[in-house]
């Protein structure tokens, strides 16, 4: 890894974690204060868990003496609205759940110091995470036990419209039970519901758990796109991965490393004797058709699992119906999060001469950071503020990773305008870094993207992405080619000039640009 390389993974791990910070910060302070104030109905006896969110408890109740586990929120989260909002989506979700293996809410209210608090199921044992770290690989058998338990949990969700949004191994509690693993899924913190009023998703996408728990996410959910089932059902599959290997399926430095894995690269393979492996790829298709439609079919492969029979992938089936092009699956892999908004201006402005008229590279665009915009989405907001941070900053090496994002993201929607938009910045950045072959490489890429844009973005775009080529070009050492390019672009500049004047009624002036335009073909020839 290059010196530029490894400052750029320090400073986005140095951004996701003051995004962390920002989303949901931990009040230290919090602990023996909280013992007092959950009211006479509990006796709290231990904290047995800390999170962004809160404080939970062991607690007795008083009038049964049963035990629950108790969440408190933080105090300094009481004004936050995505940490209430957050807290609310838990009690509204949990109480329209009601199944052995999920965590049930008994009741919620306030502590004396107004606090918000959970009175839930207290499971006595340990994390699916927790026995991984200390099991390393699972057997098949433990595996399809504890795996059908999760997926009739998420049965029962689904039913009700909630997706968990959540899932991953730390959320997924284990009591014993008969001396066999009792399963309770937990944290419906950011689950969303289909029938909601109000429109948690976006704002509840923003807490940490989403932005600081890549490793299971689905690639629509790492893109903020709307979610089915199939976004559980791929976390599920990242799950039984971890338990047949130890590790999920997807690892880097960073959370944006691995969000660009799970969008863009092919889910590892279990061996071939492993009996998960079909089961597994089923879940982690990037393209949601290709994937389990329902925890059904997940839970009726994992019984044919148990009886030693062999999966069958979807893949396999839909092969029946349909050709699927080596192109085509190469474009379901791409995801979309980030929107450039194009340049649509009431009047056009008046041009420019190409930047690359002058020594050295262009300086960063002002309409094109002009056109960055907030997005309400975790991922989305970070990475856009953060190549808009970089980019601004004429920090290059540490926006190319976030413009990458941007360009591959809108790939698939067939926003073509802001993906070749993207192109052209990261172009920019790789010419500012005197990295002329890669530079050439993005600004052919957006050159290429410019052919399907309209006339009007394709003139917004062409002047500075022409003129960063050209710069190129010359590092490069091609500078015929430059100077050739050079002339043609100054003759559409003028062209568009001439039909600027025409348009506006500035006949005379129309009349001088032409004059100029005949000029300079002449000189070409």
């Amino acid at each position: 890894m290059n010196p530029n390389e490894r400052e750029m993974d320090r400073e986005i791990e140095k951004e996701s974690e003051e995004v962390k910070l920002r989303c949901s910060s931990e009040n230290d302070t919090a602990g023996d204060a909280d013992l007092a104030r959950i009211g006479d109905a509990y006796q709290v006896l231990e904290q047995i868990g800390k999170g962004g969110m809160g404080l939970v408890y062991k607690a007795r109740e008083r009038a049964t003496g049963r035990i629950f586990a108790v969440k408190v929120m933080h105090g300094d989260l009481c004004e936050n609205k995505v940490a209430q909002k957050r807290f609310e989506q838990e009690v509204e979700a949990a109480s329209k759940l009601d199944h052995p293996n999920l965590v049930s809410v008994y009741a919620h209210g306030k502590t004396e110091t107004g606090e918000p608090y959970l009175v839930m199921d207290y499971v006595e044992g340990k994390s699916l995470a927790d026995l991984i770290e200390d099991e390393g690989r699972l057997s098949s058998g433990r595996t399809v036990e504890i795996v059908e338990q999760v997926a009739e949990a998420m049965r029962e969700a689904h039913s009700r419209g909630i997706i968990h949004k959540d899932l991953k191994p730390s959320n997924i509690l284990l009591a014993s039970h008969l001396g066999k693993d009792l399963v309770k899924v937990a944290d419906f913190g950011i689950a969303s519901m289909k029938d909601e009023s109000v429109d948690y998703t976006q704002t509840l996408t923003e807490t940490a758990d989403v932005v600081g728990s890549p490793k299971y996410m689905s690639p629509e959910q790492c893109t903020g796109r709307q979610l089915d089932n199939r976004a559980d059902i791929y976390s599920l599959g990242c799950v039984i991965y971890e338990c047949q290997t130890g590790k999920p399926p997807f690892l880097g430095g960073n959370a944006i490393q691995i969000i660009l894995k799970h969008m863009n690269e092919k889910a590892p393979d279990l061996p071939d004797s492993n009996p998960f492996k079909n089961l597994v790829r089923n879940c982690l298709q990037k393209e949601k058709r290709l994937r389990y439609s329902t925890v059904d079919s997940l839970i009726a492969d994992l019984k044919i699992i148990q009886s030693g029979g062999r999966v069958k992938t979807i893949e396999e089936g839909i092969r029946k119906f349909t050709f699927l092009t080596s192109t085509m699956s190469a474009l379901l892999l791409m995801g979309t999060v980030f929107i450039f908004v194009s340049f649509m201006n009431t009047r056009a402005p008046e041009p420019t001469l190409p930047a690359a008229t002058k020594a050295g590279a262009p300086s960063p665009s002002p309409i094109a950071i002009s056109e960055w915009t907030t997005d309400e989405n975790s991922v989305a907001s970070h990475m856009q503020g953060m190549a808009f941070k970089h980019f601004r900053d004429r920090k290059y090496a540490q926006a190319i990773p976030a413009l990458k994002y941007v360009a591959e993201t809108n790939k698939q929607t067939g926003k073509k305008f802001s993906e070749t938009f993207a192109y052209q910045c990261i172009g920019q950045c790789y010419l500012s870094l005197k990295e002329y072959k890669e530079a050439k490489v993005w600004y052919e890429k957006a050159i290429e993207g410019m052919k399907q844009l309209s006339a009007d973005d394709r003139y917004r775009m062409e002047t500075e992405t022409l003129s960063g080529y050209i710069e190129v070009l010359k590092q490069l050492g091609q500078k015929q080619e430059a100077d050739l390019l050079l002339k043609q672009l100054t003759v559409r500049n003028l062209e568009w000039l001439r039909d600027f004047y025409r348009r506006t009624r500035l006949e005379d002036d129309a009349a001088r640009v032409s004059k100029q335009i005949e000029e300079k073909i002449n000189n070409q020839n």
